[in-house]
């Protein structure tokens, strides 16, 4: 399946998802999520269902370029707040105690589709929206890193010349 044959809108219960624009969008409401929430919901719409555990969202939506002590549970607290969702009575995004997390909102891509297919095409959508993301965050990140690794490399180097002299 190429680039062109993917449907660039999905839905998830009675909001409609444009990962290119990072956009969710209901009633005539229109919210800008950041990416990496845009990369999260739809990875998770892409899985028809399935339980996803906090690994396997490390692994795929962050690449081992996380920081921070929890970053799964915060970023699908701020999914969950964009759509007005609720942890205890969840209607979009359920969470499944010491197990994951799993959409349980009806998920639909480019109008009605055998199933099989539309669980190919909603997961072709996020592998797009994460493909474009990451383009876009791989040059802060590594400005940050270098930065980093500098700092503590003359860190170092200060702390061994005061220890000599």
């Amino acid at each position: 399946m190429g680039r062109n044959d993917v449907p660039a809108v999905f839905t998830i219960g009675d909001w409609t998802v444009r990962p290119s624009l990072r956009t969710v969008e209901r009633s005539g409401e229109r919210k800008v999520l950041e990416p990496k929430l845009i990369d999260v919901l739809t990875y998770l719409a892409g899985t028809a269902g399935a339980v996803v555990d906090k690994e396997q969202l490390l692994t795929d939506c962050w690449r081992g370029t996380f920081y921070g002590d929890n970053p799964v549970h915060k970023t699908i607290a701020l999914i969950r707040k964009a759509l007005g969702d609720d942890a205890k009575r969840p209607r979009y995004i359920a969470t499944i105690r010491k197990r994951g997390y799993r959409v349980i909102a009806k998920v639909r891509s480019g109008g009605p589709q055998p199933r099989s297919t539309r669980r190919t095409a909603v997961s072709s959508i996020y592998r797009i929206a994460l493909r474009s993301s990451r383009r876009i965050d791989a040059l802060p990140r590594r400005r940050l890193l270098a930065t980093v690794l500098i700092g503590f490399s003359a860190f170092v180097a200060l702390c061994r010349t005061s220890l000599r002299g």
